[in-house]
């Protein structure tokens, strides 16, 4: 049972860094392939912490610990323990890492890069249609209520963005830049 928690904390917190670095299409044509990609990269850290609990549990350092509790550690310290490096080595004018985080730097980074082209073509696509269906006067005044009315930003944060998006009206672009640049904060929140 320790085991699995350590891996469903991993296979968590691997979740929440995914879902704050990028948007995730709506479309059902794009969000399976992004879905099974995001699955895949949090089944498999939550796999290796749980082959990394089996691996420490029986340390001395830990042994005094409530068995729940050290999974919990061991979970929550996964992602920091599989990016640690032992050292680093020149290579053409470029350090390199040794550890398994060159290792996992790889494999996230190929991961991200699928997830991103794919999350990227949606949020595009995702734009641009509702770009073409509302005026620039409907998407400005969706924004602008969307900002006040958000409750996660600080009123700095708030005014920062209520002057965005003013200069977004007053740029010199055109208005179809202009509605797809707001369609695409209405969408992902990116300014």
């Amino acid at each position: 049972m320790e085991v699995l928690i350590s891996g469903a904390i991993a296979a968590l917190l691997t979740f929440f860094d995914i879902a704050r670095t990028f948007y995730i299409p709506s479309g059902t044509k794009r969000r399976v392939p992004f879905l099974l990609w995001a699955i895949f990269f949090v089944l498999v850290n939550g796999a290796l912490a749980c082959l990394l609990y089996q691996a420490v549990k029986d340390f001395s350092s830990l042994s005094s610990y409530n068995p729940y509790l050290k999974a919990i550690l061991v979970g929550a310290s996964y992602l920091v323990l599989i990016r640690s490096k032992l050292a680093t080595i020149k290579v053409q004018n470029e350090e390199v890492p040794l550890g398994l985080e060159y290792v996992y730097n790889g494999a996230k980074e190929f991961v991200y890069k699928q997830m991103n082209r794919i999350s990227t073509k949606a949020l595009t696509e995702e734009a641009a249609t509702l770009a073409g269906q509302k005026t620039l006067k409907e998407l400005a005044s969706t924004a602008s209520a969307y900002i006040t009315n958000n409750s996660l930003l600080s009123d700095q944060e708030k005014t920062a963005r209520k002057a965005w998006l003013l200069k977004i009206l007053q740029d010199a672009t055109t208005d179809e830049e202009k509605r797809t640049t707001l369609a695409t904060y209405l969408l992902s929140e990116r300014m």
